[in-house]
């Protein structure tokens, strides 16, 4: 665990202190260990509680201020669990004895932005060419042209004259002499029918 520096108590005076691995990068947003060993007396320290500090040159970076340390494990181990806050290089300086002074070991970290999500992309299922329905031809009905037919004109009859009988000579004469007789006749019988009616009035 980290925490604010207290007086260290330990008499004993480190030979030195590594890196556990080779790791030099940290991604921000994701808690990440940094592991150091310290030595002692020509081997790793095998002690317990040991105080091991940690000081970032940026922290802005890697929050790790003056005084922030972790406590070694049984095996002599301290891990640090850092989460950086942006990208950028940074310099860790670990030391063993005291904040100041004793042993010390440096690392510049490159941190990278952290994996960003992704947005599922939406998939649209595109039937195969097989299973699409083929557009039904609609058969387009061709009109059927009527002939214009033109009627035919009729010549307008002219009217033809038809010509006035002249009567012939002797038919004209024949017919005056009937109305001529037809006269006389009647005037008789006009003549008999008053001669009548005077003889039945004398009587």
């Amino acid at each position: 665990m980290a925490g604010l520096a207290q007086a260290q108590t330990s008499p004993f005076a480190p030979n030195g202190i590594v890196f556990v691995d080779n790791t030099s990068t940290l991604s921000t947003g994701t808690a990440q260990n940094i592991t150091v060993q310290i030595l002692y007396e020509g081997g790793p320290l095998k002690s317990e509680g040991v105080r091991v500090y940690i000081l970032s040159n940026d922290t802005s970076i890697v929050p790790a201020e003056m005084g922030t340390y972790v406590l070694t494990d049984p095996n002599g181990i301290a891990t640090y669990t850092v989460t950086a806050g942006k990208a950028g290089n940074v310099k860790l300086t670990i030391s063993a004895g005291s904040a100041t002074s004793g042993v010390s070991t440096e690392r510049v970290f490159q941190v990278t932005s952290g994996p960003v999500a992704t947005p599922t992309a939406t998939v649209t299922a595109t039937p195969s060419p097989s299973a699409t329905a083929e557009p039904t031809a609609t058969p387009t009905a061709t009109p059927t042209v009527e002939p214009t037919v033109t009627p035919t004109v009729e010549p307008t009859p002219t009217p033809t004259a038809v010509p006035t009988a002249t009567p012939e000579p002797g038919t004209s004469e024949a017919q005056a002499t009937g109305i001529i007789v037809t006269g006389i006749v009647l005037a008789i019988v006009i003549l008999l029918i008053v001669g009548v009616a005077q003889q039945l009035r004398k009587k």
